[in-house]
């Protein structure tokens, strides 16, 4: 049970890396290369990629058992990303202001993640073996 608290607490640390990367993405289609037909690419791409990813964290988060706020949690960023995320970029044609808070709600996702790289790194501590 160790080992996969461990592997969930630095699994969630990648993915806060993962995160920033996003913000630099979005800096590259933002502020283009000249002759780049898809700017945006990386940026949905990676964004896609970290949806998938924040539903295996989410698994992996509920076999180490870390009790039911922290499961909610892990349940609500694996949503937040996988679910809103791309149907608030969907909606940037049909409703531009709900497709405004694709940006509030990667705020949200950042913050439950700092929430959740706390909640884990204290549940490898508490499992620590105690010294006779």
């Amino acid at each position: 049970m160790r080992t996969l608290r461990i592997v969930w607490m630095w699994l969630e640390r990648a993915f806060l890396l993962g995160l920033v990367l996003q913000l630099l993405f979005i800096g590259f289609g933002v502020f283009p290369r000249s002759g780049d037909p898809s700017p945006f690419a990386l940026h949905r791409n990676w964004g896609y990629l970290l949806g998938d990813i924040s539903v295996a964290i989410f698994l992996v988060a509920l076999a180490t058992r870390p009790g039911w706020r922290t499961a909610l949690l892990a349940f609500v960023v694996a949503a937040l990303t996988f679910l809103a995320q791309p149907l608030l970029v969907q909606a940037r044609h049909r409703a531009p202001v709900v497709a405004a808070f694709h940006p509030v709600n990667a705020l949200l996702i950042f913050w439950l993640t700092l929430v959740l790289i706390r909640r884990s790194t204290a549940l490898v501590a508490s499992t620590v073996p105690k010294e006779a």
